[in-house]
């Protein structure tokens, strides 16, 4: 999906970097814009089977998560348009390419990851994608704001996590920031599975 879809978001990456250059932003502020953008829309889940073999599948996997979230009254109808709802039977393995999540606007955590990792790596910035306990997350080589924040290591270099399907806004903070995580957050849970 990177290597095909790549070609069609080169002339968003370069509008992504030619914005920053105006503004004078350096590197980690440039990858926070440009992840603020994603964190901005509307979270849509992305599965691979039809609404109901998800919800039995969850259920053999000892899980709510499926069926609380089908259920949630702010997510119904599933086919909520434009944004939200449930996207189903997506191919391959519930994952949207970039593309796709451009064209609409839809997806989960490892729909958006992909899509940053994509766009990111179009504007010339390392990015990885990060896979942990039923969540995926973009990674970011770039100075977080706090020392001491969790990572894992590629290639020598520090990968920060970044949370993508959310977003905390009011008068004094806009995030989540590079490497801002959970309390309970273990790094030792997550692997690197795109670089």
């Amino acid at each position: 999906m990177v290597e095909h879809d790549a070609p069609y978001i080169r002339a968003l990456a370069d509008r992504l970097r030619k914005m920053a250059l105006a503004k004078g932003l350096n590197i980690s502020q440039t990858s926070a814009m440009v992840v603020q953008m994603v964190q901005n829309i509307p979270y849509t889940l992305v599965h691979p089977h039809s609404h109901p073999e998800m919800e039995s599948r969850d259920i053999q996997k000892n899980s709510q998560f499926v069926r609380k979230y089908h259920r949630n009254p702010r997510h119904t109808p599933l086919s909520k348009e434009p944004f939200g709802g449930c996207y189903a039977n997506a191919d391959p393995a519930g994952v949207l390419s970039p593309i796709e999540f451009l064209a609409d606007f839809k997806g989960d955590c490892d729909t958006r990851t992909v899509f940053l990792y994509t766009l990111l790596r179009c504007m010339g910035l390392k990015a990885v994608v990060m896979n942990g306990p039923g969540h995926s997350m973009l990674g970011l080589p770039y100075a977080a704001k706090q020392p001491g924040l969790p990572y894992l290591l590629h290639q020598g270099q520090k990968y920060y996590f970044v949370e993508t399907t959310v977003i905390v806004r009011n008068s004094r903070y806009c995030g989540p920031h590079i490497g801002e995580v959970p309390r309970n957050f273990r790094a030792e849970q997550w692997r690197i599975v795109l670089h």
